[in-house]
């Protein structure tokens, strides 16, 4: 079933709409039909189709469809100012109105959609309808074929109007060594040979060609393996690895190792610094005293890990807390007579001295009252058993006070102090801590180093206090700043690790916009491209563009302006390009573009120019003495029609008498030219002219001159025989002249050139007449013999009656070859006009070449190549230092550079043989502080009027 019939038996397609008024009035718009599903069931298909239509190309010199919709917006302004927009196709967005300021970089979405009908691109078939591309067809439903019929299958014309072209063969895809080539296959229209988009070329596309190439033997170079894993994890480690010399070995990817001598790049570094951020390690307090004031005890100490965000302490490194110690004082001997009450009391307060359990203790009090008389006690505590233990002090201390905290760290204290014994009066006195011998022990230290739970939560001590924002993430477009909380004590707010808040609730993050303004000009820099050539000096470039980043679009994309002039970006701009293989090249034969064949049917032979030369680091080229590869061919056959048509003698074909052109070389009174084709005279002549007519219709003839009438009367007239006559004739003469009678009419091109152009053509013809003087005298003998009136003005009908053709003055006239096509940079072409002209001693006339081939005449070439040299180009020195005895504006000063039209043997020339259009900048602005504007001040000058006595 067709569209229109009906789905269902209760349902189904309304009829199509009429097709709609074409979107375009020229180049192809789009129109479309419509239908409806009927009978509230779902029916197959589409409600609408499209076909193009108005596919005349638009009049010379208007825009396009898509350069029409941009140009809408050149009155309206775009962020407070106005533009001139040009169109751009957005690969990616192919429907959507993008439009590019001219004259600035700056590229603008204008439109989410283009107007139905807009091509999706250049030269494309394709047609952007509701913001989609789509391919639409001639009728709606088939396609235009290679001929450009509808719905055909492209047999229908011999030269298609778009066929697939094939390219030659690319550069090689490596610089040295075995590469690659490809051909590309790309559809275009045959007549402009412009590039379209291959839904034109109705034909299967045809395949790529690949082919090997090896240019030249690749240098030696450096490889590197990669580098070991680091020598350590933290604390600045080391990698190495292994660097050789290689050269590629041809026709493989593999290399052959050399000597490091002989690759001239610097050799690569072998080892590198590694994981440079810092270890975690333990740090220890000092010993606590020991336990006990004789004999053997116990010391302790506090341990921390100082961790890193990636490593932790290792916990087999972590040093010892405990340790057992020995102090060198005798522990008194036990009473077992003494109550065991008193005597607790007499050990506490005669070996520790703890003046916060025993406050009504004073330095200056008899000792008698709490020790024993006997000395022994006092002997052990000071450390001997002399008499002159007054000599020097001693450092006394009390035991630990309980820890400040009951979870996490906390501190407690004891009393450190140095005494002196006197032995006299049996009391210790107080004294100054440099008094005593030795370093004097710790009075406090840490402790409970263990985090507090959840359980304890704020009665430990511990909570997250906000402590501000990080730094901006970001200095322009728009960064973030977050909140930072630290775990602190609340005694104190001491900051503390996260591991003693790590179990209470932590507040929610906070966060704020920060630097949103646009980021400051900078460069933007590519990648730089292929050399330009393998050898003899070239030149790679790479873009570098002035760029701001503007603002983020609502999808996180950065909005990026090109500034013109690269305004606002550092002086001066980073290099666009720079020189590339300065080597000489190897001799290489150079070859030209085989001719064309000799021959248009049967054998023929082919030639080329073919010469050994070799291209010098500097762009020199010279002819060099011997190249390493055979000589390529000069000379080879070649066959365009295998056999050649039969040959009809020259005296079988029929020649018409009809002559193309009648040139007058010499003053003549008169002269008798027939209506047809050109005639160019001397001005001052009379002219005769005849129409092709049978005598018994002349006195019908009608003559008109560009269309208007000729009278009998006057100096330009028709006569009563049927002639045309143009008494002393002159440039206001010239024109086209017609005769008509009945069904009959005939015309000629009459025109004058001057006395000293005739000549000049006389000059030219000259030996050619010397050559058939014989004729000329021939034909004067015979005209008097036969009395022939007016023999001196005789027309080529009458000429050849009475002659043989094989006598008469025939030859081809050459002109003058006309400039190439193209000077320079590849085959140009070369042509000139060749006529068939029977030269008569004061006149010629131009005729059918066959004439001259019945003669045994030949035709020579009337076209040829050209310009095979290579072009002049623009080559530039170095930048000059900035300038600030010429200033281009408020800050800037300039830059200059030299500039060279180098030509094809590398000799500098005259710049007007390089494109001036092409002529890059010698001119250049930076930024110089001479170059700033600012006020400069005279000397007041004098008062000209006295205002007091």
């Amino acid at each position: 079933m067709t569209g229109d019939a009906v789905a269902a038996s209760s349902g189904g397609w309304s009829t199509w709409t009429l097709w709609s008024e074409c979107s375009r009035s020229c180049d192809g718009g789009a129109s479309c039909q419509q239908r409806q599903c009927t009978g509230g069931l779902r029916c197959a298909g589409d409600t609408m189709r499209y076909r193009t239509c108005n596919n005349d190309p638009c009049p010379v010199g208007s825009l396009d469809f898509r350069s029409q919709q941009c140009a809408v917006h050149n009155d309206l302004s775009y962020k407070g100012r106005k533009y001139k927009w040009t169109p751009h196709v957005e690969q990616t967005d192919l429907c959507a109105l993008y439009c590019r300021a001219k004259g600035f970089r700056l590229t603008v979405k204008l439109g989410p959609t283009v107007l139905d009908g807009t091509r999706c691109r250049q030269q494309s078939r394709d047609m952007c309808i509701n913001g989609r591309c789509r391919v639409v067809g001639c009728n709606g439903t088939q396609l235009l074929d290679a001929c450009g019929v509808c719905g055909g299958d492209g047999s229908s014309c011999t030269t298609p109007v778009y066929s697939w072209r094939r390219t030659d063969y690319s550069a090689c895809s490596v610089a040295c060594g075995v590469g690659e080539q490809h051909t590309m296959v790309y559809c275009e229209e045959t007549q402009s040979q412009q590039r379209v988009d291959e839904t034109y070329c109705s034909k299967k596309k045809p395949l790529v060609k690949t082919r090997t190439c090896h240019i030249i033997e690749c240098e030696a170079t450096w490889i590197t393996s990669d580098y070991s894993p680091c020598s350590k994890t933290c604390g600045t480690g080391s990698a190495t690895r292994h660097v050789y010399c290689v050269r590629p070995l041809p026709d493989s990817d593999a290399f052959k190792r050399t000597p490091d001598s002989l690759c001239m790049k610097p050799k690569p570094d072998t080892r590198k610094t590694c994981n440079p951020q810092p270890c975690p390690i333990w740090f220890a307090g000092a010993w606590s005293p020991c336990s006990v004031s004789c004999g053997s005890g116990q010391q302790s100490r506090g341990v921390f890990c100082r961790r890193t965000r990636l490593h932790d302490c290792s916990p087999t490194d972590r040093p010892i807390t405990d340790r057992r110690c020995s102090v060198d004082v005798v522990c008194p001997k036990e009473n077992h007579n003494e109550p065991a009450g008193e005597k607790v009391q007499k050990e506490r307060l005669t070996v520790t001295f703890d003046r916060s359990r025993s406050p009504e203790l004073d330095e200056e009090r008899d000792l008698s009252q709490l020790v024993h008389p006997e000395k022994s006690m006092l002997l052990e505590q000071v450390g001997g058993d002399r008499d002159d233990t007054e000599d020097q002090g001693h450092f006394f201390t009390t035991t630990w006070s309980h820890c400040s905290t009951t979870c996490g760290p906390g501190v407690r204290k004891r009393q450190v102090e140095c005494k002196k014994y006197l032995a006299a009066s049996r009391k210790l006195l107080l004294l100054p801590d440099d008094a005593c011998p030795g370093e004097k022990p710790i009075d406090f230290e840490l402790c409970n180093d263990r985090p507090c739970n959840l359980k304890q939560g704020i009665k430990g001590g511990f909570d997250w206090r906000f402590s501000g924002y990080t730094p901006c993430s970001a200095s322009c477009l728009g960064g973030v700043r977050q909140s930072v909380y630290t775990c602190v004590k609340l005694r104190d707010y001491r900051p503390l690790f996260d591991d003693f808040c790590a179990e209470l609730p932590k507040p929610p993050l906070m966060k704020k916009t920060c630097n949103d303004i646009p980021c400051p000009p900078r460069w933007r820099i590519g990648d730089y491209g292929a050399c330009s050539v393998d050898c003899g000096g070239g030149n790679q470039s790479r873009p570098v563009e002035c760029v701001q980043e503007t603002g983020r679009a609502p999808g996180g994309n950065v909005t990026v302006a090109v500034l013109e002039d690269d305004a606002g970006c550092p002086s001066p701009p980073p290099l666009d390009s720079r020189p590339c293989n300065v080597v000489d090249c190897p001799a290489r034969w150079t070859i030209s573009d085989w001719s064309q064949c000799s021959e248009t049917c049967g054998p023929g032979l082919q030639t080329r120019s073919v010469a050994c030369q070799q291209t010098l680091k500097n762009g020199t080229v010279h002819h060099a003495a011997g190249c390493s590869t055979p000589e390529p061919l000069s000379r080879q056959p070649c066959v365009i029609t295998p056999t050649c048509p039969a040959v009809v003698s020259p005296a079988a074909i029929k020649l018409s008498t009809s002559v193309l052109e009648f040139v007058q070389m010499r003053s003549r009174s008169r002269v008798l030219i027939m209506a047809e084709g050109r005639a160019t005279i001397s001005p001052g002549t009379n002219i005769f002219v005849r129409c092709r007519v049978k005598r018994t219709a002349r006195t019908r003839i009608e003559w008109r001159k560009d269309g208007e009438l000729v009278t009998r009367r006057g100096r330009v007239r028709s006569t009563k025989k049927g002639d045309l006559l143009i008494r002393k004739s002159r440039y206001g003469d010239s024109g086209v002249y017609c005769c008509r009678v009945g069904g009959h009419n005939s015309s000629v091109t009459l025109s004058f050139h001057s006395l000293q152009e005739a000549y000049d053509k006389y000059r030219v013809r000259k030996r050619v007449i010397g050559v058939y003087r014989g004729f000329y005298k021939r034909l004067a003998r015979r005209d008097r013999h036969e009395k022939v009136r007016n023999r001196k003005i005789q027309t080529f009908g009458q000429i050849v009656r009475r002659y043989s053709v094989a006598v008469l003055p025939l030859f081809f006239a050459e002109s003058p070859w006309s400039a190439c096509s193209r000077s320079c940079g590849g085959a140009g072409l070369q042509s000139r006009r060749i006529t068939c002209e029977l030269l008569m001693r004061k006149y010629y006339f131009v005729v059918d070449d066959g004439y001259c081939y019945r003669r045994g005449l030949h035709k020579s070439l009337e076209t040829k190549d050209c310009g095979f040299e290579d072009c002049s180009h623009w080559d530039t020195g170095t930048w000059s230092r900035c300038k600030v005895h010429r200033c281009l504006r408020d800050g800037v000063g300039s830059m200059t550079r030299p500039l060279f039209c180098t030509s094809g043997n590398g000799s500098i020339v005259d710049p007007h043989h390089c494109d001036q259009s092409a002529k890059p900048d010698h001119l250049m602005g930076c930024v110089s502080p001479g170059c700033i504007a600012a006020w400069t001040l005279s000397d007041w000058s004098q008062v000209g009027v006295k205002l007091f006595p």
